[in-house]
């Protein structure tokens, strides 16, 4: 009996989750359009990046290690790049002002549906 009490309610609250995961993943893959790789950094920087990774990674290392060094002296550039890329600002904002939107003129009708789904007895 008790564990039916909630079982509406949670199913509610688990179908608001998935649907606010998959449009967060949606949005992530708007703004990283632009694949990143060491052409993609100007002079200055490929050359920074490559030492850093001549440096600090021994390619005599299984194959597997190497990448994921490689991989760590890349996240700042990586960063960088999807963070100052163009157009992702004006992308990133009109995704932003659209997330806003829906948390303030759907929150709270989803949010009273999810409690009703908790308030409703199972009998």
């Amino acid at each position: 009996m008790r564990r039916r009490l909630y079982k509406e309610g949670f199913e509610r609250l688990g179908i608001v989750l998935f649907v606010s995961a998959a449009l967060a993943i949606a949005a992530l893959i708007v703004l990283s359009r632009q694949p990143f790789d060491l052409d993609s950094l100007d002079a200055p920087d490929r050359q920074a990046a490559e030492a850093e990774i001549a440096e600090a990674c021994n390619p005599d290392n299984l194959s597997a290690f190497y990448e994921f060094c490689r991989e760590r002296v890349l996240g700042p550039y990586r960063w960088r790049h999807y963070r100052d890329g163009d157009g992702a600002g004006g992308t990133g904002m009109a995704i932003a002002g659209g997330a806003l939107v829906l948390v303030l003129l759907g929150g709270y009708p989803v949010f009273r549906w999810v409690r009703a789904g908790f308030r409703q007895s199972s009998t």
